[in-house]
């Protein structure tokens, strides 16, 4: 597996599962079998409703948390400061884990006072040791100069629709520029 080493050192798997729309059912079969082909990063989501799931699905397989990498999103209903912390720490419950290794703000959203009060909260989070990392998904350059003009901790990642169809280059240059990795979504195109 090929790693990309994100801040404070993290090692990050370069390729992973999503997880979107998956049930229990399908996660207690998919995820065993993953991490035997050799997938350690699974990405979900709040707004994906099966973290509860992927948390059962570890513990019942034995699969130690050391050897995995989850990554999660706020939704826009969990954002603003207080919100996003207890977001957070509902899906540290439903991991079953003490950390979380990378928590992304899933959109920007219209209202820049919110997402820069959800991120002035993980970074908080990431303070206080239960993220490892924190990132952005969906945003664009106007969404990521608020977030370096305010931010302590900057950002480990940006997490953006790439692939074949769709090469956003602008932003994807844009984040090469201020060197912040990205990480595509829908890589294949979807479908």
């Amino acid at each position: 597996m090929h790693y990309l080493t994100l801040q404070q050192n993290i090692k990050m798997p370069m390729l992973g599962l999503g997880l979107f729309d998956l049930n229990a059912t399908q996660l207690d079969e998919i995820i065993p079998a993953s991490v035997d082909y050799g997938y350690t990063l699974f990405d979900t989501a709040v707004r994906y409703g099966n973290e509860k799931a992927l948390g059962d699905t570890l513990k019942k397989h034995k699969i130690k948390r050391e050897n995995i990498f989850l990554t999660t999103k706020i939704w826009g209903l969990d954002q603003w400061y207080e919100p996003t912390k207890k977001s957070v720490h509902q899906s540290l419950k439903n991991f079953q884990s003490d950390y979380i290794d990378l928590v992304l703000i899933h959109w920007p959203g219209q209202n820049k006072d919110r997402y820069l009060e959800t991120y002035r909260a993980l970074e908080d989070l990431q303070k206080e040791g239960k993220i490892r990392a924190i990132g952005l998904s969906n945003f664009m350059q106007k969404h990521l100069n608020d977030i370096l003009e305010n931010c302590q901790i900057k950002p480990a990642l940006n997490q953006i629709q790439r692939n074949p169809y769709m090469s956003n280059e602008t932003i994807a240059q844009y984040c090469k520029d201020k060197e912040i990795p990205l990480q595509a979504w829908s890589a294949l195109g979807g479908g």
